[in-house]
């Protein structure tokens, strides 16, 4: 093809700074191919066809590219990713120079995709292992990112040590979170879950993906608990909702979190807010004092469990949903 002797052609890709960028760099490089692309109304995307393929492409400068295709297009995707790989090619100080290659190649509802990421690419295939182990939304994958293989992200998957649920930032806070920003924000999602189920409920529809991702969230953050002297549990394949002590811990908090509000109203003022230091204000005794009980009760329920399983009965509800009918159904518990 002539224009690979070309070199400002060649060249063209270090030039790249957006999507209008990127269509004149494919546009020029096909020139001689049965080849057409236009920009989409959504910002930094691509559409068209190399030949009878379609394809899209999603495209940010010194972050990530994601090309798309049909499944059966195997021999266009490779040549659309060996002439898209040098767009993340050139030279940025704010990039490291440790890969330039895709990260992954995989499938998804008949769809084959491309990805490449040069800001956070362990990050990304974190996400992908989310999506092909834990959501089912991939369907096969390939990891192209050093030598990184699928198998080695299997361990993070688990509810408790996947992360991918929240951002950097969101990380970094919770890590810095005192007692009660933590007991706050595991209410917060539990009040969340509860409006979601009664939704489902009134509308009759499925919020599973929903309950999942906030499992997953609330797993993690009750990991987080050893800095109080609470033990979390290990991480888990399936959700198991809350320790015997991370549930003591909870209930000890609950007990006393309206008390505790309504004499010192500040503390809501400053939820979530950097601070220093310990929680001034805690219940009073330890949450072990609760935990005795809550063992009786676990204890109890797996009794009630194990009778409706002979009778033919099956309780669906997440770990995570019991905990809440646990709540808000015990003596003194909200209405």
């Amino acid at each position: 093809m002539e224009q690979r002797n070309n070199p400002q052609i060649i060249n063209s890709h270090m030039r790249i700074k957006n999507v209008r960028d990127l269509k004149e760099y494919l546009e020029n490089y096909f020139a001689t191919y049965d080849f057409e692309c236009d920009e989409l109304d959504e910002e930094n995307m691509l559409d068209g066809y190399f030949g009878d393929t379609r394809f899209e492409i999603y495209y940010e400068r010194g972050k990530r590219l994601i090309l798309k295709t049909d499944v059966d297009c195997d021999e266009e995707l490779e040549v659309l990713k060996r002439v898209l790989t040098p767009v993340m090619w050139y030279k940025d100080k704010s990039c490291k120079d440790d890969h330039i290659g895709p990260i992954a190649k995989y499938k998804s509802n008949d769809i084959a995709f491309c990805e490449w990421e040069y800001e956070k690419p362990l990050e990304a295939l974190k996400k992908l292992a989310f999506e092909y182990y834990k959501t089912g939304a991939i369907d096969e994958i390939e990891l192209l990112y050093k030598n990184y293989k699928i198998e080695d992200f299997e361990e993070d998957m688990r509810y408790g040590a996947y992360t991918g649920v929240f951002d950097q930032e969101a990380l970094d806070e919770i890590e810095n979170f005192n007692e009660f920003d933590i007991f706050c924000l595991i209410k917060s999602y539990m009040d969340k879950e509860r409006e979601i189920i009664d939704a489902a409920n009134l509308l009759r529809v499925n919020v599973d993906e929903q309950i999942d991702n906030i499992d997953f969230q609330v797993a993690y953050i009750v990991q987080t608990l050893r800095r109080f002297g609470v033990d979390p549990g290990e991480p888990t394949e399936e959700y198991e909702g809350f320790s015997p002590e991370a549930e003591a811990w909870f209930r000890w908090w609950e007990e006393s979190y309206d008390d505790i509000v309504d004499d010192h109203p500040e503390l809501l003022d400053n939820v979530f807010q950097p601070k220093q230091g310990k929680v001034i204000y805690r219940p009073k005794g330890t949450f072990k004092d609760i935990l005795p009980t809550v063992i009786k009760e676990r204890k109890e329920q797996s009794l009630s469990d194990i009778a409706n399983i002979s009778k033919g009965e099956d309780d669906t509800n997440s770990g995570f949903a019991k905990l809440l009918d646990k709540i808000f159904n015990q003596p003194g518990g909200d209405e």
